[in-house]
């Protein structure tokens, strides 16, 4: 992933490039290039300039330049993309460029792949053998006396392909950042605000963490409990609307996690750190458990689970699978709005709802706390 957040498959050429071009700009590359030509034909320059070590990671990084571009042109992900700008390709970008073209011409850059035609099997192993006999030169401190038709044929290459380096690199990571925009806003469901936060939907445990980071197991489901009784009993309505919105919508939040968890099986590996005493967050709720019991201010109910069966408590994560389909979701998420209506509106009461809306869903609701309670500390 780059620093904008943009990924990049692990085996891609495109791997290569990242690291090449935060190594040094084009122009630098560039001007390394050049160095490297005058050094060759100048020993004495060479001397001064560069030490052996210098010129091995140097002939490492042409030689996986050569490799990746070859594996770029054979690419039939990769190449396609590039195969076929269209007419005003240059026009349109110029202006977003940030570099000045000098050895790509308009062709190669409406079209990349025309700079990648010479990168044939046979013409690879002999300019990466003379890549190799240029290295050899240099550790013998040697002006170049043969292979001068082909090594300046080779230089020439290389100016062009770290140009379309940079050229292919930057369109990749302009077209993943706009096909990631779409992605992360491409449906209408997407704009929610209640939306984990991305660093929680790729691990979804820390939103359980920090869920109860908060308040003990205990206290949630007595607010829970308190919610229930004054939606389902007409005349009562909430005092603190504020308190009801934030815990419904950190249901919501909850189950997003949970959903996220059983469809993509994701493993738990507590990371993060709460205490210096603690290595992991079931250690620090049971400090915190016994912290409690020992000030005289803590129920030990209020970190134990015993509404579950020992089937239940054995396999969390199948029963959490069990509840967690999307239809059943979707019923619960409309259960939870009538909740809300009716807490808030002491004339309406969802007693005269389905079961599976009122009785049946407040005791879903309070497995599903005590199964996610037990995913992080159990």
């Amino acid at each position: 992933m780059t620093n904008d957040g943009i990924n990049i498959p692990q085996e891609s050429p495109f791997v290569f490039y990242k690291k090449f071009f935060e190594m040094r700009t084009t122009e630098h590359h560039l001007v390394l290039l050049d160095e490297l030509i005058w050094a060759i034909t100048n020993p004495q320059h060479f001397i001064k300039k560069r030490i052996q070590a210098d010129v091995f990671i140097i002939y490492q990084l042409y030689a996986e330049l050569l490799d990746q571009c070859f594996q770029f042109k054979h690419d039939v992900n990769g190449a396609p993309s590039f195969a076929a700008f269209n007419a005003n390709f240059i026009e349109n970008t110029k202006p977003h460029f940030t570099y000045h073209f000098k050895h790509l011409n308009e062709e190669e850059l409406a079209n990349p792949i025309l700079a990648l035609e010479f990168l044939r099997e046979d013409t690879l192993h002999v300019y990466k053998n003379v890549l190799y006999g240029w290295l050899a030169q240099f550790l013998k401190h040697d002006r170049i006396v043969n292979n001068g038709n082909i090594f300046f044929p080779l230089y020439h290459q290389l100016r062009k392909l770290i140009e379309l380096s940079w050229l292919i690199y930057n369109n990749f990571l302009e077209n993943t950042a706009v096909n990631q925009s779409q992605a992360l806003i491409g449906r209408f469901e997407d704009t929610c605000p209640l939306l984990l936060a991305s660093e929680h939907q790729q691990d979804p445990y820390l939103e359980i963490e920090s869920f109860f980071n908060g308040a003990s197991l205990g206290y949630y489901k007595y607010e829970l409990r308190s919610w229930f009784k004054t939606a389902i009993t007409e005349g009562m309505e909430v005092d603190n609307h504020g308190n009801l919105i934030y815990f419904h919508n950190q249901l919501i939040q909850l189950l997003h996690a949970g959903y996220l968890i059983v469809t993509n099986r994701y493993e738990y590996i507590s990371k993060t750190v709460y205490s210096s005493t603690a290595k992991t967050f079931k250690d620090w709720v049971n400090e915190v458990k016994k912290e409690k019991i020992d000030e005289g201010n803590g129920i030990p109910g209020s970190y134990e689970v015993y509404l579950l069966s020992e089937a239940e408590i054995a396999n969390p994560i199948f029963y959490l699978k069990e509840m967690l389909s999307r239809k059943r979701i979707a019923e619960i998420r409309y259960g939870l709005q009538e909740w809300i209506y009716c807490a808030f509106n002491k004339n309406n009461s969802i007693a005269t709802m389905e079961a599976d809306y009122v009785i049946n869903l407040y005791q879903e609701l309070e497995k599903f706390l005590e199964l996610l309670f037990l995913l992080v500390a159990g």
